[in-house]
Parts: structure tokens; sequence; C-alpha cells
């Protein structure tokens, strides 16, 4: 025991004090050395610590398997917990930016046990600032360490009641936020896709968004984010989420079918404030998939808050539908696809297209420059009592400009009949299976005859 450095050290075999370096190692060949440093405890089989000529400890090195745990003195609970197989170093950054740096090496994890949050990697840095008592603006034993960077690599595994990652490069990077040190609790939301969990006068049940039973898992190749610091670590805020290689989102639901997913190579999210969070996806394709309801482009952007989807460029949008384009009912539901070439833009209720547009439903395609598509409900990527996507059919559809309606019918594998119609503009309300077509155009029905040796011949014609 040392006084005169607060350091209490028991299980060891061999103490070796270097009083020109201020150095103390401590060893233990068959056991481990626990050593305690205020309200830090360490121990693995070597523990190697330097201090300053005040009795500070200026650096330290615990080699081999080992684990070190912070405990909060007022209710002797611990802080944060970290663990490691090969090494832990703590000393100041070599790259004189006044910072402290804590390295694990392999098979590492810390744990933060009062935001129930966990993290594990081969390799993890942590850069921080030790704050002074008169610096310090929380009241817990925690707030005397204001995080500032923090790197994880290799088979990296991120787990917390609000989004779970599992990624190969993780990089996390603290700042104050001047708004958040004027912003009540209430305001604040923790998450960038849970608005309600800082908000005491909404549910966060009725959100749909990442709660304690639904957290939001994220794999990505990298993932790199942007954290508001204030006050005690629990209180961090997440304000960006930036990954890319392989992305894919996944936030459960309480039916498997409604699971929203999102994939692509790349993925920006903004937490613009407690209800306003954005998304940019991009990729070979970029998907945005729940229940059997898809949008597929090359980049794709989405506002939860507003339901309101958009995408620049082509793309394809999949829909699950009871009824034919001629508003007849099927005998079983089908997917109709929607292509288009220049811009789609989607609020769960209404779908506009432009651009060389395709609508596809089994035998029948629909061609224009010009779409617009009305469901008869609101399909929500965030509400889940919002109606279900496959109770969801498409009410009304509306083309113009270079409108083309192509039909054939099929009795067994033979064609039946096939129906070719050339309008301005085209109108469908599939509820009640009204058409209505406008401008200059033309219809063409061409019907099989019963006589088998007939051929395929036009039977209506019409201009």
């Amino acid at each position: 025991e040392s006084q005169e450095n607060d350091l209490k050290a028991t299980g060891l075999q061999e103490l070796v004090y270097d009083m020109p370096n201020k150095s103390v190692s401590l060893t233990s060949e068959n056991s481990l050395v626990a050593a305690q440093m205020q309200s830090t405890w360490m121990t693995c089989p070597l523990i190697h610590l330097v201090h300053d000529e005040d009795g500070r400890m200026i650096s330290a090195s615990c080699r081999g398997p080992g684990r070190l745990q912070h405990i909060d003195p007022e209710t002797g609970e611990p802080v944060v917990t970290a663990g490691w197989e090969h090494e832990l170093r703590k000393h100041p950054d070599p790259e004189g930016s006044g910072l402290e740096l804590i390295e694990l090496e392999k098979r590492a994890y810390i744990r933060q046990h009062g935001a129930d949050a966990g993290l594990g990697a081969e390799s993890i840095i942590l850069w921080y600032h030790e704050l002074a008592d008169d610096e310090r603006r929380g009241e817990g034993e925690s707030s005397r360490f204001q995080p500032v960077r923090l790197r994880a690599r290799d088979q990296v595994a991120l787990i917390s009641p609000e989004m779970n990652a599992e990624t190969g490069d993780l990089e996390i990077q603290f700042r104050e936020s001047p708004a958040l040190e004027h912003a009540s609790a209430a305001n604040r939301s923790p998450h960038p896709l849970n608005p309600a969990a800082g908000n005491p006068q909404s549910d966060p049940a009725a959100t749909g968004l990442a709660t304690d039973e639904h957290p939001l898992k994220v794999v990505a190749d990298r993932i790199l984010v942007h954290v508001s610091q204030q006050g005690e670590l629990d209180e961090a805020h997440v304000d960006e989420i930036f990954t890319s290689g392989r992305v894919q989102v996944t936030q459960p639901n309480d039916n498997p079918a409604d699971t929203l997913e999102l994939t692509g190579e790349s993925l920006n999210l903004k937490n613009q404030s407690d209800n306003e969070q954005v998304v940019e996806l991009r990729g070979e394709p970029a998907i945005i998939k729940t229940g059997e309801v898809k949008i597929e482009a090359r980049q794709i952007g989405f506002d939860r808050a507003s339901n309101f989807a958009t995408v620049t460029g082509r793309g394809l949008l999949t829909l699950p539908v009871k009824r034919s384009l001629e508003g007849e009912e099927l005998p079983e539901p089908q997917l109709l696809d929607i292509w288009w070439q220049e811009k789609m833009q989607f609020d769960g209720r209404t779908a506009k297209f432009f651009g060389d547009v395709d609508a596809k439903l089994q035998d029948s395609e629909l061609r224009c420059q010009e779409m617009k598509v009305e469901l008869t409900d609101r399909i929500s990527f965030a509400d889940e009592d919002a109606a279900r996507p496959d109770g969801i059919e498409v009410h009304h559809v509306f083309c113009r400009d270079g409108v083309e309606i192509l039909n054939n019918r099929y009795e067994g594998r033979k064609l039946k009949e096939k129906f070719r119609g050339h309008f301005w503009e085209f109108s469908l309300n599939q509820v009640t299976g009204k058409m209505e077509a406008r401008g200059k155009g033309s219809i063409n029905v061409w019907r099989r005859s019963d006589d088998n040796r007939a051929p395929l011949g036009m039977n209506v014609g019409g201009r």
C-alpha cells in the first residue's frame, strides 16, 4: 500500500519501485494482481504505473488478460467496466493534443452500466479529458471523464437499448453542443430514430421507432457517429450517423412481416430535432422495404417525421395490390411494379412518378410520362398503428402525356385477347372500376376466334 500515490495492491508476488522514474511494477505469475487507485480497480498479471512529481498517475500498462472497473464512491456501484486479453495502456496522447488515451487490445470490451450499453472489439481506443473538480458539470463520478473520440476496430459489436451495431470500424466523435446547454431534458432526443424517448408527452410505443423492445440494428463495414455530450455520460445524444460499405439497417416490429429494412452502400442519418430525422441512402441499388412495399433506386431521401421519400433518378416502387390495372379483383394479392427514369415522390399515400413511367402487373402494363398513384390508406414507415401494407389497395391511378395501355388475357397458356390503348390522359378508379380517357387517342382490341384454325384477329378498333 502506498499512501503517497493512493495505491493499494493485493495478490502480487513481486513489486519493483523505480524511484528516479517514479514507476512501480506489480507482478504475479500464477494469479492476478489487484490494484486500486482512488475509485478505479485494475486486475491482471502485470501492472506498470508511472507517476509525476505530485504522485498523480500519468501512464499505466496492464499486460495479459485483465479487467478495469471504475466505481462511484458515493454509491459503491460500478460506472464503467473494461476488459481485454492482451494489454491495456493509459497514457497522454503522443500527438500533443492534451488528451488522455486508453487503449485496449484483443477481445476488448467496455460496458457503461448506467446506460446499459456495451462495446466489444479486437481493439478499442478512447481519447478523453480528465476534468478538474471545478470543470465538472455533473454530480456523478462519470462526469470527471469527458470523452472526445472513440475508435474500435475488427469484429466490433455495439449494444444499447436504442441500437445494436456490427461493423469492422467504428468511430464516435463527442462534442458539447451549445443548443443542449439550454435545452431541457424533455426536449432532447437520445436517439435519432426515437424522438419520443426524450419527451414525456410522447409514447415511444406509439411511434414504432427504436425502443428498448425493438432496438435498431445497424450493420456496415464502417460506422461514424457524431454525439453531443452534456453533463453525465448517459446524457449523450446522437446528432448524426454515417455508415459505408454493405449497409443494412433493420427496425424490428411486433409483426415480423412489417419490419423496416434499409440496405445500400452508404447511409447518412441526421437527427435535426426531437421529431425530425432525415435519412439519405445510396447504393447499387439502395432499398427501403417494409412488408412487401419496397423503394429501390441509386439514391433515396427519406424524412421519417413527414413519412416522405424522394428519389432523384430512375428507380422502382413495388406495392401489393388486390385488383388488376383494369379494376378487377384478383384471385390473390399480386405485386405492382412501377418504374420511372427521372424522379419519384411518395408520402405514404400518394406516389408521383416522372419520366418514362412503366407500371406492370401480371399481364398488364401502363406507360406514360407522368403518373400519380393514390392508395386507400397511408403506409407509415414509423407508426405501428397505421394501416398494414398487406391491407392497402390502389385507389386511383392518373396518367398523362403519352399514355399507353397494354393488356393480354390468357386462358391457360393460350392468348385469347390483346388490348392496346393510346391517350393523352387516363384515369382509373380501382375501387369502382371506372376508367376515363381524355384527348386524342385510340383503342385496339384483338380477340382469338373460337375456331382454332382462325388466326388472332382484330375485332374492335376505335379512334
